[in-house]
Parts: C-alpha cells; sequence; structure tokens
C-alpha cells in the first residue's frame, strides 16, 4: 500500500507539472465555496457535538432561508436590474442554505426546497445590458455554489440542470466576463466571481482561465476574446472632489494598449501596501471588494491554484490594512504620488490615480469606519465572514445572526419585501464558522474529503514541512474509539525520531534508522483515536532538516 503511496505521488508531481500543456484541467467538486473536506469535517464535528461547528449548525438549520416548508416564488422570465437583490439575491441565499443543509444532513426535504428555488430561477431570457450590469447580475454566484452542492442530487431533473447551465453560458457569461472597467472595483469582482463560480460548476476551462489570468493581470488566451482595451479617456482637471477623493469625468477608452487591466485586477484593487482601491471611498465598499477577493481566491485554492499567495500575499496584507484602519485609531503617517514609497510598515498613503480613470484617492475615508451597526451591515456582513472563515472568532456567529434577524424581521411578511434595506444577505457565502473553521492542527485535509479509518494517508508537499510554525497533521474520521497500528513512509538522509498524538490520547515517537534515505518503519506502540472526527498531529522531535512525510497506514 505505502508502495502506491509513493508512486501515487510521483505521477501526481507529474501531472501537476504538464497540466498547462496537456490543457486539461480536471475540476474538483465540489469546488466553489466549499469542499468535501469541508462538508465531511462539518457533519462529523456537529455529529460530535464539538463546538463552534455544533452551534453554527443550528443556527444554519433554525435559519428563516433554510426552512424546507417556505413558499418559492415565481420568479418569471425577465431580470428587473433594480430587483436583482429580491430575485437573484433572494433566491440565491435560500438555494445555497438549503443545498448546504442537504449536504450536511442527507435530508431530502432540503435538497427538492433548494431545487426549487434554482429551478425558479432558470427561466430567465431578458437581461439588460445597463451601466451596472455587472454588478447586479454578478449576484448569480449564490445560484452556482448551490448548483455545485446539488450537482450529483438524483432528484434533479436532467432538462432541469441543463436548462440552468444554458442559462448561465448563454445569458450571464456574455455580460459578465468583462468585469466593468468603468466603475470601482468591486462591481467587476462580483461579476468575476459568478463567472469563476459558473466555470466550476460548467466545467469550463476558458472561462476560469480568463478570470485567473484577468485578476493576474496576464493578457488573455489565444483561443478567449481579450479584455477591454484601455488606456481611459478622461478630462485633464478634476469635475469634484472632496477630502478623499477626486472625480474625473470619463469619456471612452482608447484601444491602444491590449488587454489594459482596471481595478478589479489584484494589483489594482490591493496597492502594494495593502491600502484598497476603495479605501477613499468609505469602508462598507472597501470590505466587501477585499471579502469577494477572499471568496475568489477560496475557489481557485480547492481547484488547486494559489491566488492567496500571489503578489507576496497580496489579499493578506489588503485585509491587514483596512482591518487596522477600521478597528483602531490608526492613522496615515503620510502621502505619497508614487506606489513604491508606500508601505505597509511606513504608513504611508499611496494617492492612487485609478485604472477606470475616474478617481484618485486622497486620503481614506472615515465613511462608515468601524461601524458594525445597522448603519454598516455591508462591512459587518463581511467583516463577520472573515472572522467565521480564517477562524478568528466566535462572536461572528452572533453577528450573522444578528444580521440575518434583522433582515427577516424587515420582511417578515416575505414576497415582495425581500430584499429591502439593508440588502446585504446575498453578499457572502456563509456560515464560515461552520464550514471554514480549522484548529491550529487541521493543515492536512485532501479536498476530496477527511481521512476514513482504517486506511491510508499521503501527505502532500503543504503537509511535510517540519520547520512550520503550525505543525503538519490530517483530519480523520473513525466511527469509534481505536488503537491503530502505524506505519510511517519517510525519506531522510540522517537518523530521525518522529512524534505522533491524536487528541488527548498518549502521544507515540518512531525512531528511523541512520542512513536509510528512505524507507517504512512501523510504530512500537498502536496509535489511539477517539471516535468521531479527529486530528493526527506530527512533528520533527529530532534529525535532518530534509525529512519528509509520504504517508501514513492505519489499520
Amino acid at each position: 500500500m505505502l508502495v502506491k503511496i509513493k508512486h501515487a505521488l510521483i505521477v501526481i508531481s507529474h501531472v501537476a507539472a504538464f497540466a498547462l500543456a496537456a490543457d486539461a484541467r480536471t475540476f474538483v467538486h465540489p469546488g466553489i465555496d466549499c469542499s468535501q473536506a469541508d462538508i465531511d469535517r462539518a457533519r462529523a464535528m456537529v455529529s460530535a457535538g464539538r463546538e463552534p461547528w455544533a452551534s453554527s449548525f443550528a443556527a444554519l438549520r433554525d435559519c428563516r432561508t433554510s426552512n424546507p416548508a417556505q413558499g418559492v416564488p415565481d420568479y418569471g422570465t425577465s431580470l428587473v436590474p433594480a430587483r436583482c437583490n429580491a430575485t437573484l439575491g433572494h433566491a440565491g441565499r435560500r438555494a445555497h442554505d438549503l443545498a448546504l443543509l442537504w449536504q450536511l444532513t442527507d435530508d431530502a426535504r432540503y435538497a427538492d426546497k433548494a431545487v426549487a428555488f434554482i429551478n425558479a430561477s432558470s427561466r430567465y431570457e431578458s437581461l439588460d445590458a445597463h451601466g451596472t450590469a455587472p454588478l447586479d447580475y454578478g449576484k448569480v454566484f449564490l445560484l452556482c455554489e448551490a448548483a455545485e452542492l446539488m450537482r450529483d442530487y438524483q432528484g434533479w431533473a436532467a432538462d432541469d440542470r441543463t436548462r440552468f447551465a444554458r442559462m448561465l453560458r448563454e445569458r450571464f457569461y456574455p455580460i459578465l466576463k468583462n468585469g466593468d472597467a468603468g466603475r470601482f472595483g468591486n462591481q467587476g469582482l462580483f461579476a468575476l466571481r459568478s463567472v469563476l463560480a459558473m466555470s466550476v460548476f460548467l466545467e469550463d476551462e476558458r472561462m476560469y482561465d480568463r478570470v485567473w489570468r484577468y485578476l493576474t493581470a496576464q493578457p488573455h488566451c489565444t483561443d478567449d476574446e481579450p479584455y477591454e482595451p484601455g488606456p481611459p479617456k478622461t478630462s485633464s482637471a478634476p469635475i469634484a472632489a472632496d477630502d478623499f477623493m477626486e472625480t474625473f469625468k470619463l469619456g471612452g477608452r482608447r484601444s491602444n494598449i491590449a488587454d489594459y487591466g482596471y481595478d478589479e485586477q489584484l494589483r489594482h484593487y490591493i496597492y502594494a501596501n495593502g491600502q484598497c482601491q476603495e479605501s477613499s471611498r468609505d469602508q462598507p465598499h472597501a470590505m466587501v471588494g477585499l471579502f469577494m477577493y477572499v471568496a475568489i481566491a477560496e475557489t481557485f485554492w480547492l481547484q488547486g491554484d494559489n491566488l492567496y499567495g500571489a503578489l507576496d500575499n497580496r489579499i493578506l496584507k489588503g485585509l491587514e490594512w483596512s482591518f487596522r484602519y477600521n478597528l483602531s485609531a490608526w492613522e496615515p503617517t503620510g502621502f505619497t504620488d508614487a506606489e513604491n514609497d508606500a508601505s505597509f510598515e511606513n504608513g504611508v498613503f499611496y494617492r492612487a490615480r485609478h485604472r477606470s480613470g475616474r478617481w484618485r484617492s486622497l486620503a481614506p475615508s472615515p465613511k462608515q469606519r468601524g461601524t458594525l451597526g445597522s448603519e454598516g451591515a455591508p462591512r459587518e456582513c463581511a467583516y463577520a465572514h472573515y472572522r467565521m472563515r480564517m477562524g478568528l472568532g466566535e462572536d461572528a456567529v452572533s453577528w450573522l445572526k444578528r444580521g440575518m434577524d434583522e433582515m427577516n424581521a424587515r420582511s417578515a411578511s416575505g414576497g415582495e419585501t425581500w430584499g429591502a434595506p439593508p440588502n446585504w444577505f446575498y453578499e457572502w457565502s456563509g456560515w464560515g464558522t461552520l464550514m471554514k473553521r480549522r484548529t491550529p492542527w487541521m493543515a492536512g485535509d485532501p479536498p476530496h474529503g477527511i481521512h476514513k479509518l482504517p486506511g491510508s494517508i499521503a501527505a502532500r508537499e503543504k503537509d511535510v514541512n517540519p520547520a512550520r510554525t503550525i505543525k503538519p497533521s490530517f483530519t480523520v474520521s473513525s466511527r469509534e474509539k481505536r488503537a491503530y497500528a502505524l506505519t510511517i513512509a519517510y525519506r531522510s538522509s540522517s537518523a530521525a525520531t518522529i512524534a505522533f498524538s491524536c487528541d488527548e490520547a498518549p502521544a507515540i515517537t518512531v525512531k528511523l534508522p541512520a542512513n536509510a534515505r528512505r524507507g517504512v518503519v512501523q510504530s512500537p506502540h498502536p496509535l489511539t483515536v477517539p471516535a468521531g472526527a479527529s486530528v493526527i498531529r506530527w512533528a520533527l522531535v529530532s534529525g535532518g532538516t530534509d525529512f519528509q512525510l509520504i504517508g501514513l497506514q492505519l489499520k
């Protein structure tokens, strides 16, 4: 078995190396906002009654949006721009939450209702390509996420599935594929997040690559349409200004620079110092745009691409900058027109001219700065999602429930009142503490599901560096408390000792022989694994820095 593991790892490395040359992407499903490992972990933790998973699950189950007895409106065939929150947002929120509950419970009531909301939203024939269309229609991503979770449900008829897929490709994609070159970055990010979501559901590699290449400032593929050209045509002097931003008149775009790159691109939405392109506009919009990047990066991560680490972890730098400004008394130490003169450390504010040509940042806007009440609902929602997804605190659960209660109170009569202010329930995937919460040791979950015992575990490159601050580990699921014989495959140039432990069970150490280079060794004692989801932790006690864990077998 361990020989097979080593062979599989070699094969995987070759596949990864030649994936682009072969032009054959294998999409991971589910793989938009959560993976099979996320679902498996949440189910196991809820079943074991562990927090915060159990409370988060109860909040999801009891939320109005996930009630399997709720009615499904007739959304019609024409999507009115001013009603997108009350149509796409209304249906998407419910379809997503119901689909998630089906994945967590196997209760067909949730599945059937999720499918009903998706089907009711699959007959749009008329989409008006108006000015804010990328933002308005970009709210379709929640429906895509729901469809991804329901893709294997036998109760979703093939004809209905085909109709929904055709609508995404023929109606939404043409309007969303270019983002929005003429407005603030978050609006185009809504559109591109939806394109990315539909690319996974549709298994469309060209759509997927289009979003990846554009956001990472690469030219379009030769077999794809070009991105918007530039630069923009703008007035030489501002037509309006306040203490935070200058506004210029936009007069179209030139075409002398192909694939010009506008404010949605990572390098232009989050500057090198971490400052957001919308920091001079207001804080809710800056936070929502950053949230969009977190969600987009998560989808890429589940599909095997690392946008999180792009441009020296630029997304993390953006979160740090905006959290610092919103959650402390910090103010910029100075101002500059040169991006290279501004850094997170020196605190200098970059007075950037936006790529759309319409604005120039002057100073961070204090509008709704640090607001956590109803006035700042969009920012509150985004901040709660960050905290849940990143495991930064359980108070996010109460924030989320408070926001949902506010929405429900405003919409108590149902029907036409859904989508009334604060109109932000469509801006997040939600339930991050349930689906994305990790203990510091949960580093080794494969995308296709947590490891089942007894069985074999192949280590991945991200799990094998003993110098990590967070030591490598593997989340496993065992139906009962059991002691498993542990066999270890390894590579090492010198004698080494490894320690293994699982939850509160006693740790065991395994000594490797000197000069073996690689080999297989058994632990002197069985490894005890408690019932329910558990985490096997391993750490290098002594030995060379080139030690590498290849795999484990527990039987």
